[in-house]
């Protein structure tokens, strides 16, 4: 099979086509034939080598995080999965997507969305299941509840803006000037320039903050805030930090594989509740171009990577 991979850490230079083994599902496991995949900011950090979860001794490497496919091999102990069936998932970093197969855990893939060409489904999984883990599981949002969100049109923050608009939240976004239109229409109430607008200038008007930049932009959510009030960051916080005075939480996470939340995202697409923004798409072989399209940014919605159509 085709796969694009580094034997060095670095730039995107590094990344290259081969040809290497298809693999063998072992107990547990399912071989996908990848239909489409797309580019995430880890992806580049894991290239660069600053994620630890793939290190020295795990190279050459081959990267990607989502799975859009037909499953074409199962090994032992797998049930509720039929040769041919189109999924989605999200694997570990121990087997990448940019490539032709890939082996996936049984329990990480659900039934692909109905509704969207299957090699646009993606664009789904890591993004998707970032936002809605940050909101629902970690961040606790309730009906009624107003809603901050940084970078609110990017691959996880047009998945987020849309999943708080259907729970029943008061949803402000921040983006450029540009995207503004955009996020009214994925249900934004508001939407913030963050080059001219100062958010911390509303004062304590949110109950949940759902960081998705880092950085000092974390450290100026603090002062929107409700007391009792949530900040939940996809980008690693220092230490999770409690104010005694305003009951206020700030906490990071790292998303999870999860086949039921997956099938929720997957119901919410097909009820047409959620759209799938796919700004840009590339062939497996220009997955180098894909993540320095990533890289520059200005990206709305996901870059995908189409690797076979049905």
């Amino acid at each position: 099979m085709k796969a694009i991979r580094f034997h060095q850490f670095g730039g995107a230079e590094n990344l290259r086509e081969f040809e290497i083994d298809v693999p063998v599902p072992l107990a547990g496991q399912v071989l996908i034939r990848l239909a489409g995949t797309s580019i995430n900011p880890v992806d580049f950090k894991v290239r660069e080598g600053a994620v630890p979860y793939v290190n020295q001794t795990m190279l050459p490497y081959t990267g990607g995080r989502d799975i859009a496919g037909w499953v074409e091999a199962i090994g032992e102990d797998v049930t509720g999965l039929t040769i041919g069936e189109a999924v989605i998932g999200l694997p570990g970093f121990d087997h990448g997507t940019f490539a032709q197969y890939c082996l996936v855990g049984e329990k990480a893939l659900t039934p692909a969305p109905k509704t969207i060409p299957l090699p646009h489904a993606g664009a789904i999984p890591l993004a998707a299941l970032t936002a809605w883990q940050g909101l629902t599981q970690h961040g606790e949002l309730r009906m009624g509840e107003a809603i901050l969100v940084h970078g609110g049109a990017g691959g996880t923050g047009h998945f987020a803006v849309q999943f708080a608009k259907a729970l029943g939240a008061t949803v402000t976004a921040t983006a450029s000037a540009r995207d503004r239109e955009f996020l009214l229409e994925l249900g934004a109430d508001s939407v913030l320039d963050y080059r001219n607008d100062r958010f911390e200038d509303i004062g304590e008007h949110f109950d949940l903050v759902l960081d998705l930049v880092g950085g000092e932009v974390t450290t100026r959510s603090w002062a929107v805030l409700k007391p009792g009030g949530r900040l939940i960051s996809a980008i690693k916080i220092s230490d999770q930090i409690e104010s005694d005075e305003t009951r206020r939480l700030s906490a990071s996470f790292m998303t999870a594989p999860d086949r039921d939340h997956l099938a929720q995202i997957v119901d919410m697409i097909d009820g047409e509740k959620v759209r799938v923004v796919i700004s840009e798409v590339f062939a497996l072989k220009d997955v180098a171009a894909a993540q320095d399209r990533l890289q520059r940014g200005g990206v709305r919605g996901k870059v995908l990577i189409e690797i076979a159509s049905a």
